[in-house]
């Protein structure tokens, strides 16, 4: 699980410090997770699975899907899948460009 917790905070570039201040925990106490000396609470874990968007059972290295539904997504779906994540990451200004492109390629009007 220590390489997990740690790949996906460099993933979210964020410091030790930072993670800590974002879950509400030590930077001590993240240290020691990512160097497998302490298992976390699962109040820790439940704060890590939401601040990395992703399943507790990622965290803890059950399953190599980070979402739940990844293992209910058809293989041909991915793709759009994929964009979902990235557009509910997108600002709302984006979201709304993004909305607009659609309904323009799609021939629908926008009201």
């Amino acid at each position: 699980m220590e390489t997990r917790v740690k790949e996906l905070r460099l993933q979210k570039k964020l410091t030790q410090s930072g993670l800590a201040m974002e879950i509400g925990c030590s930077q001590n106490l993240i240290s020691k997770i990512e160097l497998g000396k302490v298992k976390p609470t699962s109040d820790i874990l439940v704060s890590l699975a939401k601040s990395f968007d992703v399943s507790i059972d990622y965290l803890l290295c059950e399953t190599d899907y980070r979402y739940r539904a990844d293992m209910y997504v058809d293989p041909s779906e991915q793709r759009l899948y994929d964009y979902y994540f990235r557009y509910k990451e997108l600002s709302a200004e984006n979201q709304k460009l993004i909305d607009k492109m659609i309904l323009f390629f799609s021939g629908e009007q926008d009201d």
